[in-house]
């Protein structure tokens, strides 16, 4: 259009609209790779998220036999007590 009619009074206004579709594309794809980016980014984080909760009850699951295992050494420990008192 600019080249067919270059002396229309329109020109001015058609090269601004014009720049602001360009502008508009370019912000569009823009959007898109952040987006795409973004997704994979949060997907990351799922995962790094799911690991960690299962460390996490990993971790639970061990610290309550360590609660167990203290309190059977504890019992041991009274018993040999006992047993020492016993002795005497």
């Amino acid at each position: 259009m600019l080249n067919t009619y270059p002396k229309s009074k329109w020109r001015g206004l058609a090269e601004t609209f014009i720049r602001l579709i360009d502008t508009d594309v370019q912000l569009i794809e823009k959007a898109k790779e952040d987006n795409a980016r973004l997704l994979k980014e949060n997907e990351q984080v799922k995962k790094d998220n799911r690991r960690l909760l299962e460390e996490t009850a990993k971790l639970i699951q061990e610290n309550e036999q360590l609660k167990k295992d203290i309190q059977l050494l504890k019992n041991l420990e009274v018993q040999l007590e006992k047993r020492e008192k016993m002795l005497r």
